[in-house]
């Protein structure tokens, strides 16, 4: 996870928030009868994101092929924020695997870990961490160990659990990447991310094309 940048709202999403209030499912009937703005701001957040799931931080395409395809994130889960389904501020790019991230959390609220977009909260994401021997993200030992046991078990849960993104398959993913760059010496000029590190190092590493 890192901060996401977030541009200046489409027009169209407060046009139809007005027209949709009081529906059940705004964000059904901007997607159904709206395919061309619905098209839209799908290519705005990918932009947006450059590229990377808002979770897991995998490379995704509008219009990819299974895992590696686009799918509309709801940060407060539509199901249960009908005002917030066509907010632009809720609204993410996320990857559509089938273990983890929007698949994984679904309709469930996240308790500890704040919105991305949320550039008041940007600071949190400077505290996740990458074990290279593991593959893990885990949260750095002083910020992690200065919470309360109650909001501990909330941000683990929301990691792990939710959005699982220390399932074996990321843990394995995050692995072969770094391995791929060494073997192929695609990064000479910089040293592999040893140890553990902040997670942007990690990402910056793996993707150097990309600004944070």
């Amino acid at each position: 996870m890192m901060p996401i940048k977030k541009g200046k709202e489409p027009g169209i999403l407060h046009t139809l928030r007005r027209k949709y209030k009081g529906e059940s499912d705004p964000y059904e009937l901007f997607r159904n009868n709206h395919p061309e703005y619905y098209k839209m701001v799908r290519s705005e957040l990918l932009k947006e994101q450059q590229g990377h799931c808002c979770y897991c931080m995998a490379k995704i395409l509008e219009d990819g092929d299974k895992s590696d395809k686009m799918s509309v994130e709801h940060f407060k889960p539509k199901s249960k924020h009908h005002s917030e389904s066509l907010r632009y501020s809720n609204l993410l790019a996320s990857c559509s695997r089938n273990y983890s991230c929007n698949h994984s959390k679904g309709d469930k609220n996240m308790e500890f870990i704040p919105n991305p977009a949320d550039k008041i909260k940007h600071s949190f994401f400077d505290e996740i961490e990458y074990k290279w021997e593991t593959g893990e993200i885990s949260i750095n030992n002083y910020y992690f160990n200065n919470l309360t046991e109650e909001d501990k078990k909330k941000l683990e849960d929301d990691i792990n659990e939710k959005l699982k993104l220390n399932c074996v398959e990321h843990k394995e993913f995050r692995k072969k990447k770094v391995q791929k760059i060494i073997n192929k010496k695609l990064q000479p000029d910089k040293n592999p991310p040893i140890g553990q590190i902040k997670f942007c190092e990690f990402i910056k590493y793996c993707y150097p094309d990309y600004k944070i």
